[in-house]
């Protein structure tokens, strides 16, 4: 969608709704294979959670992917995510994405970081704050 692609994501959309599908999941932003912005991130989603709609999807949000190399206001981004994901049915966020890993922010690392950024997002918007290999057998996660 923030390639302006519409057509190949509606395919995409469709084929999951006919393999009965129910969740699809998408990075809000990301370097390296995307190269995907923050801003272009974020601007894409409404259209996106609309076409999910239309196909009986809903749509994981992730909200942080590569912040190491990408700079971002963790607590802006989250909360324009936030914000978008409230007016939509369909739609849920993960904060990180593997936030131990070493492609984030040192702050990213930190349960306390994380615990702060799911309070950018509405309470009515399901949130899990993301897992790690090190968060094995000790989820963190909210709803």
């Amino acid at each position: 969608m923030a390639r302006g692609k519409d057509a190949d994501v509606e395919r995409y959309l469709s084929w999951a709704e006919n393999q009965r599908l129910t969740v699809i999941r998408v990075l809000a932003m990301g370097q390296g294979f995307m190269n995907l912005s923050p801003r272009d991130g974020i601007a894409a989603l409404p259209r996106l959670l609309e076409a999910a709609a239309r196909h009986h999807l809903y749509v994981e949000i992730v909200a942080l992917a590569g912040t190491r190399d990408v700079a971002v206001d963790l607590d802006a981004h989250l909360k324009a995510i936030g914000e978008i994901a409230s007016r939509y049915g369909n739609a849920i966020i993960e904060v990180a994405n593997e936030p131990g890993h070493p492609s984030h922010a040192e702050d990213v690392h930190r349960p306390e970081i994380l615990a702060r950024l799911r309070s950018r997002v509405p309470l009515s918007v399901p949130v899990a704050l993301g897992s790690s290999k090190d968060s094995i057998g000790a989820p963190r996660a909210t709803t």
